[in-house]
């Protein structure tokens, strides 16, 4: 929904038409303010449903939702606020069913403390750095890859090089993270096992039908010129509205990444009708971050019990889809965090 707020106004009724409903999980509101920082630093929205039932939210900063400016429009400031669980249900056993994060997992310094966070209200297509290798000092201030596993004591940078003695979910352990209260640890890291069911072994009415592929899991394409993994949900259909073809291989490496790159218009369909990207993000040797745009890893929560040293995950890119590789556990790489379908 859009709400318009005029200068010296105090409340706002929106009034949804017949039929619309708030998802749960993954409802948006775009709100316009007033183009003053008073006036995007706390509000509160109050929602009634045909029931009577009320649900009040105050938003502002510090809140465990997201705040953000995501545009200038007619001199006020658009602000997003949203929930941090995508719509797309996916199979990661024969009985389970997850939800992804709406992007990767981040860790910003604020003055001495580092805080946690998703890419929210930026799209999955985001990382830090989107197009290109980079350099990056130690001393970096936000950062999107991390060596296996987290500290839960917060006393390590997590921009460190440390391989710990066991694994300790940052999903189970971040208690900053959105809807992870300490009464509700909601997210976690997907297994090894859980990766390659999700991209490997998924059939029936766990993958759906593209075109003449049946069980399509994965493509390998570009949103937004980004290349990374497009994986389908249980239940999909392709929506309309796409222009940009559909990918000819699914469920396998393509070298010139399907030579598709559907737009960010076209991507919010995708997104709407359940899919997932995960962004060829790089990875992190101590300070320093390479091939950000080519390749990708993404950790799981298990070790590799042959060599103490390296854990499994997810590798990927223009000839190769891996979902149990190894490495070495001091390699900084990226996470998408997971919860339990509703």
């Amino acid at each position: 929904g859009d709400v318009t707020f005029t200068t010296g106004k105090k409340y706002v009724l929106l009034t949804c038409g017949e039929g619309v409903q708030l998802s749960g999980t993954a409802t948006t509101f775009h709100i316009v303010v007033p183009a003053t920082a008073a006036a995007v630093t706390d509000f509160t929205v109050t929602i009634k449903d045909d029931k009577g039932y009320t649900m009040k939210k105050s938003l502002s900063t510090s809140s465990k939702f997201t705040a953000k400016v995501i545009k200038n429009v007619s001199s006020a400031l658009a602000v997003s606020t949203s929930f941090s669980r995508l719509t797309g249900v996916f199979s990661i056993d024969a009985s389970n069913k997850i939800q992804f994060s709406n992007g990767n997992l981040y860790a910003k310094k604020v003055e001495s403390t580092w805080t946690w966070g998703f890419y929210a209200d930026q799209h999955q297509y985001n990382s830090l750095n989107t197009s290109a290798s980079r350099t990056a000092a130690k001393t970096d201030t936000e950062i999107d890859h991390f060596c296996w596993g987290y500290d839960e004591s917060g006393s390590v940078n997590p921009i460190d090089n440390t391989i710990r003695s066991s694994f300790t979910d940052w999903g189970q352990s971040i208690s900053t993270l959105p809807d992870n209260s300490a009464s509700t640890k909601i997210w976690k890291t997907l297994s090894s096992a859980e990766w390659t069911y999700l991209l490997n072994t998924r059939s029936g009415d766990k993958a759906p039908e593209i075109g003449t592929q049946t069980d399509a899991r994965y493509a390998e394409v570009k949103v937004n010129g980004v290349c990374g993994l497009l994986i389908f949900p249980d239940v999909f259909t392709w929506p309309d509205g796409i222009s940009t073809s559909k990918p000819t291989t699914f469920n396998a490496k393509e070298s010139n990444w399907n030579s598709v790159n559907y737009t960010a218009a076209e991507f919010i369909l995708l997104e709407s009708a359940g899919c997932v990207f995960l962004p060829a993000a790089g990875d992190r040797t101590r300070g320093n971050v390479y091939s950000v745009g080519s390749y990708s890893h993404y950790w799981s929560a298990t070790l590799n019990g042959d060599n103490e040293k390296h854990a499994y995950h997810l590798y990927f890119y223009s000839d190769n889809v891996d979902p149990a590789n190894s490495l070495n556990r001091t390699v900084g790489c990226s996470v998408r965090l997971v919860c339990a379908a509703q």
